[in-house]
């Protein structure tokens, strides 16, 4: 065995044994083309926020163990995606919460969600949400998955804009990994409430490539984060005027590993009422997702 492991040390040194990734930004580029490429896939994203109720653990996913994050209950939706090969991208989104939604897309449409009022269009959807929200309707939180699984992107989309964000991929074990911009970051941590003071944002970008596909890829985001709450006034203050109460900095992660499917068993059809609803609509301008 220590025979093998030195002649391969030699191989490796004497440039006959090339390592893994040689150059994870060719590996990378090549291996999201052939993503792009693909006429149909499927797709399967594991979403967790580190803060308090996470632990450190693995994904089980189909290519083997990934090692991440895990949380006891999910805050933002667990997504299952199709690209059909006719361009039409079917989501799933489901949270522990409520029964979930799917969201039909075709491309140049902005698609349909269904909803507990039917089959929506984005335009039909935000008001309610925005009156659920406002009214602290127990059934906004259907209408926020509807909207999340609308918004949904498909991997070639998210991923062109996070690769070129990217300034150098390196190694890291089997895997290839990249740190995005502060700006990138951000945007992926998702917007800040008025309630919460957040600094110091940092992201990362990973893949784990096989056979020239990219089988997983994981986006990792931390920041700082104070909360700060506005409390009523106390006596001797002018009325209205409150304070701010703030908590010590708290660290937080958000983490998400999207598992790729090249051969999915299964293409998902498209819900009568979705195509009837998408048969009255005009084409828009919003784009791929």
């Amino acid at each position: 065995m220590k025979t093998c492991r030195y002649f391969a040390l030699c191989l490796l040194n004497a440039g006959l044994l090339a390592p893994l990734h040689a150059d994870p930004a060719a590996d990378v580029t090549a291996a999201f083309e052939r993503l792009r490429d693909q006429h149909s896939y499927a797709w399967e994203t594991l979403e967790g926020s580190p803060g308090g109720v996470n632990s450190s653990g693995v994904f089980k996913t189909p290519y083997g163990l990934s090692r991440g994050s895990v949380t006891v209950e999910r805050i933002v939706p667990h997504v299952q995606g199709t690209k059909r090969s006719d361009a039409t991208t079917v989501i799933f989104a489901e949270s522990p919460r409520d029964s979930g939604a799917t969201a039909v897309i075709p491309a140049g449409s902005g698609g349909v969600v269904s909803t507990p009022a039917g089959w929506l269009t984005r335009a039909e959807l935000q008001p309610l949400l925005d009156a659920a929200i406002k009214k602290g309707d127990p059934g906004r939180n259907a209408l926020q998955i509807a909207s999340a699984a609308l918004a949904t992107m498909r991997p070639e989309v998210e991923l062109a804009a996070l690769i070129r964000d990217v300034r150098t991929f390196k190694p890291a074990g089997d895997d290839i990994i990249g740190e995005l911009s502060p700006r990138m970051a951000g945007i992926v941590f998702g917007p800040n409430p008025v309630h919460l003071l957040v600094k110091d944002i940092s992201g990362s970008l990973s893949f784990q490539i096989k056979d020239g596909l990219i089988r997983t890829y994981t986006v990792r985001t931390e920041a700082t984060v104070t909360i700060r709450n506005v409390l009523p006034p106390l006596g001797g203050h002018r009325e209205g005027e409150g304070r701010i109460d703030e908590s010590a900095p708290m660290e937080e992660k958000h983490e998400t590993m999207t598992i790729i499917n090249y051969a999915p068993a299964a293409v998902p059809k498209i819900p009568e009422a979705a195509a009837r609803k998408l048969a009255q609509m005009k084409p828009t301008a919003e784009g791929v997702r």
